[in-house]
């Protein structure tokens, strides 16, 4: 099942950004882990970014309709 995530991070200076994107977590991750890796993933690609506090994190279903 695909989920779709926004996750705002900002840095000690101030810096922000927000990332958005559909994920397809592993069987039986919690959304604690599915944060924890996104924001680490984010980290790795990003990493002006390392070390920032997490202002704001959805999780949701993606799809509009029942399967």
């Amino acid at each position: 099942m695909d989920f779709l995530y926004i996750l705002t991070l900002e840095t000690r200076e101030g810096g922000r950004a927000t990332c958005t994107g559909v994920i397809a977590p592993r069987e039986g991750a919690t959304r604690q882990s599915v944060l924890m890796d996104l924001k680490a993933e984010i980290e790795r690609a990003r990493p002006t970014l390392c070390g920032s506090i997490i202002l704001y994190f959805s999780l949701e279903r993606d799809s509009l309709y029942a399967a």
